[in-house]
């Protein structure tokens, strides 16, 4: 994305896809309605199973250092030993993860098989759940994450992670990503939620009466297929000639589904007690966008943004302020290529409109 230095106002980069999920390769399995995750190792810092883990379909994970990496397989382990392989939650089934003050936990499943959260799925501490074939949160599942969430169908690495607290994304081995369930009390002020997959990235959640579909003041990003490091609360694509964390291969298609007409989606959200906006939405797609939904920007001085590398396809409403100092279309990354990447292209099958951004003295945009 490129931007004049001074001056600039406001730009909404407008993109979009609704893909079907395929799983490729890797096969869901039946989780029970029971099921917790099963098979847990960790590999970093400290973390164990208290009480009864799995009985009635409840578990609770305390987790006793920052950076914690467990790793659920298909045998061994010491955390949900009796409990079938992976990271997986049943329809009822609740896992509660706890940690004191700087605690942090990745789990990675690497049993083979995609991950499902179909249950509920509550943390205090920031939490990351990966998985290199595929995630599905479903329509019946929740998340209490107030802490920060990610939800990665790609490759991270475990070491990055322990040692500091950064995760790289490589999309060499990716899955896709459906996000469906209520993630309402996921995120909040100063807190980020993390999702990322290839092929199809689908981006539907339960809105709450207001149209929230995470925590007020959460800053979202969607990666769809874009190589990176995710730290501090932030992505930077990081993908180029040789990188350590490439972009997947072939085109994954982001669509997202959030906001009516009576509620749309604010892309740059308000900070709390009426704050100037200080966090936002961002979307990344190394392929096409799908907006299936209705899409808005407030004013204010952070610049939300949408990027693709194919085509933006609308079927819903984009209302956007736009500035002539912006690019768009323009991707900000690199592919597989020694280039940057093309220009996307735009399919409007709905109602796209730009209004004149708000006059500042002297001329000069936030």
């Amino acid at each position: 994305m490129k931007r004049k230095a001074n001056g600039y106002r406001w730009a909404l980069l407008l993109a979009a896809g609704w893909g079907g999920l395929a799983l490729g390769s890797a096969r869901a399995t039946v989780v029970g309605p029971m099921q917790l995750p099963g098979h847990g190792t960790v590999v970093s810092g400290g973390a164990v199973a208290t009480g009864s883990y799995g009985a009635g379909g409840s578990g609770h994970i305390r987790v006793t250092a920052a950076d914690t990496v467990i790793n659920w397989g298909t045998t061994g382990g010491t955390i949900g030993t009796h409990q079938p392989g992976g990271f997986n939650i049943g329809s009822d089934a609740h896992l509660a993860i706890t940690g004191g003050a700087g605690a942090s936990l990745l789990n990675v499943d690497v049993s083979g098989n995609p991950s499902q959260i179909l249950g509920m799925m509550a943390t205090n501490i920031p939490t990351f759940v990966a998985n290199a074939n595929g995630i599905t949160v479903g329509p019946g599942a929740r998340i209490v994450a107030p802490a920060g969430l990610g939800l990665v169908a790609a490759t991270v690495n475990e070491k990055a992670f322990a040692a500091d607290g950064r995760l790289p994304v490589s999309f060499a081995a990716s899955g896709p990503l459906q996000v469906a369930g209520d993630l309402v009390a996921a995120g909040g002020p100063g807190r980020s939620i993390f999702l990322a997959g290839s092929g199809a990235v689908n981006v539907a959640p339960v809105p709450n009466g207001a149209a929230h579909y995470f925590k007020p003041g959460t800053n979202v990003t969607v990666d769809g297929g874009v190589g990176g490091v995710f730290a501090a609360g932030r992505f930077v694509p990081q993908d180029g000639i040789g990188s350590a964390t490439p972009s997947a291969a072939g085109l994954t298609t982001v669509t997202l589904r959030l906001g009516t007409e009576a509620h749309p989606y604010n892309l740059s959200l308000s900070g709390p007690n009426g704050a100037k906006p200080s966090v936002g939405t961002v979307v990344l797609a190394n392929g096409n966008l799908v907006n299936d939904g209705v899409l808005t920007s407030s004013t204010g001085n952070l610049v939300p943004y949408l990027q693709w590398t194919g085509t933006l396809t609308n079927n819903g409403t984009i209302l956007g302020v736009l500035d002539t100092s912006v690019t768009g279309g323009k991707v900000s990354f690199q592919g597989n290529t020694a280039g940057l990447l093309a220009y996307g292209g735009v399919v409007n099958n709905g109602t796209i409109l730009s209004v004149s951004p708000p006059v500042h003295p002297r001329g000069h945009g936030r």
